[in-house]
C-alpha cells in the first residue's frame, strides 16, 4: 500500500468469480476472497447460467457481493461481463473451485505498488484435491526480463487464480476471447497483455489453493469441435511470428555470433514444441530459424515434398492397417488401429526429421 502523510492508500481490487453449477465449492471460494485482510476489496460473481443451488449461495451473502446472471456463454464472456462490472483499479480473477489463502491480496498488491514496471503478478500454488486437502505445492520459474519472453514460448502455464494485474492492461490489450475453447482464453489473454509491452511478476510463495476433481478435467470434444490444443498451438505460433528478435533475445544481439545463437535458440524451440504437439508452433519457429540463415544443402526436386509427403505417410497407414488385417483376418479394426499407433510412435523421431530437413529449405 502507499503512504501519503500518514494516511494509507490502498487501491480498489476488484476480484471477479465466474461459476457454473459449482455449489459444492462456491461458498468456500467466495468466503475466502472476502476474507483477505485487504481493506478496499470488491467481489463479483458472475452465474453463467447455474441450474444447481448456486443462487440461494449467492444470495446468503447478501450485500457484501455485487452478483450478475447471464445465460450460459462460457468462462471467458462470464469474465468479461464481471471486468466491466469492475470499478477496481486492480483486477483479479478466482474459479469458483479454487480458493486464496491468507495474504494473497494484500501480498500481491504490495508487489505491484512496489514495482511500477510490472502490470501483471502471479504467484505459487498448492493442489489439492476435491475435498480440499493438500496434494502439492506448486512452484512456478520467473525468468530475468531479458529472456522472460522466450522462456515463456516454451512454458506459459500461470493459473489465472494466482494473477492480479491493472486494470489498464485489459483496456489496451483487449478482453478475453469469447470465441476459444476453455483453457485457451488464458493462454490468449497472456500473450495479448505481454505483446503491448507489460511485464510480468512473480511471488515465490503459494497464495492459492488450485483444486483438482473430476469435473475440471478436460471434457471430450463436441462432434467438429476443434481440440483445445489445437487452439492453444493457434496462439502460440501467432506469438512466435509477432514477437521480434530485441523482444527475444535482447541479450544475444549485442554479441558478434548473435545469428548462431538465435537460430541454436529457434531451432530448439522447434524441437521442443514439435515433440509437444504444436506442430504450427514448431513451423512458426523453425521459419524464424530459417529466416537467420537459411540452409542451402538440398536438392532442388525436392522442392515439393512437404506437399507430398504427407499423402504418401497416408497412403503407408493404409496399407499397414490391411497388411496386418491381411496377415490376421480376425483382426479387428480397433486392434489395427491400436497396431497401427504402436508404430507411428516408433516412427515419431524419423517423421520429425524429415520434417525439419524439408521444412527448412522449402517450408512456406
Amino acid at each position: 500500500m502507499n503512504e501519503i502523510g500518514n494516511r494509507t492508500i490502498s487501491p480498489l481490487v476488484s476480484v471477479i468469480i465466474p461459476t457454473l453449477n459449482r455449489e459444492k465449492y462456491l461458498r468456500q471460494c467466495i468466503e475466502s476472497a472476502l476474507s483477505q485482510d485487504y481493506p478496499n476489496l470488491e467481489v463479483i460473481v458472475v452465474d453463467n447460467g447455474s441450474t444447481d443451488n448456486t443462487q440461494e449461495i449467492l444470495a446468503s451473502f447478501g450485500n457484501r457481493i455485487k452478483c450478475l446472471k447471464e445465460k450460459k456463454r462460457g468462462v471467458s464472456a462470464a469474465r468479461n461481463n464481471g471486468i466491466r462490472a469492475a470499478r477496481g483499479e486492480f483486477v483479479a480473477f478466482l474459479d469458483s473451485d479454487d480458493f486464496y489463502l491468507p495474504g494473497k491480496i494484500s501480498l500481491s498488491v504490495q508487489k505491484l505498488l512496489e514495482d511500477p514496471s510490472i502490470s501483471l503478478v502471479y504467484t505459487d500454488y498448492i493442489l489439492v484435491d476435491s475435498e480440499g486437502r493438500e496434494i502439492q505445492i506448486v512452484k512456478k520459474n520467473h525468468p530475468q526480463p531479458k529472456y522472460f519472453l522466450r522462456t515463456f514460448l516454451t512454458n506459459f502455464g500461470i493459473l489465472p487464480s494466482t494473477t492480479l494485474l491493472r486494470k489498464e492492461c485489459l483496456k489496451k490489450s483487449g478482453y478475453f476471447d469469447e470465441t476459444l475453447l476453455e483453457g485457451a482464453e488464458d493462454t490468449d489473454m497472456l500473450f495479448k497483455i505481454l505483446r503491448v509491452g507489460y511485464r510480468f511478476g512473480h511471488i515465490p510463495k503459494p497464495l492459492n489453493a488450485y483444486r483438482w476433481h473430476l469435473e475440471n478435467f478436460s471434457r471430450p470434444n463436441r462432434p467438429g469441435e476443434k481440440p483445445n490444443n489445437f487452439y492453444c498451438d493457434r496462439i502460440l505460433s501467432s506469438a512466435i511470428k509477432d514477437f521480434t528478435l530485441p523482444e527475444l533475445f535482447e541479450d544475444f544481439l549485442e554479441n558478434k555470433d548473435w545469428k548462431r545463437r538465435v537460430k541454436k535458440e529457434y531451432d530448439k524451440l522447434t524441437d521442443i514444441l514439435y515433440f509437444r504437439h504444436f506442430p504450427l508452433s514448431a513451423r512458426a519457429a523453425a521459419k524464424k530459424s530459417r529466416e537467420i540463415e537459411r540452409p542451402f544443402f538440398l536438392l532442388l526436386f525436392l522442392t515439393n515434398t512437404l506437399q507430398t509427403l504427407p499423402l504418401l505417410y497416408s497412403v503407408l497407414e493404409t496399407t499397414v492397417k490391411m497388411a496386418l488385417t491381411t496377415i490376421n483376418p480376425k483382426l479387428t479394426r480397433q486392434s489395427a488401429n491400436r497396431y497401427w499407433r504402436k508404430l507411428d510412435s516408433l516412427f515419431f523421431r524419423l517423421k520429425y526429421r524429415l520434417f525439419k530437413v524439408f521444412f527448412y529449405r522449402y517450408g512456406k
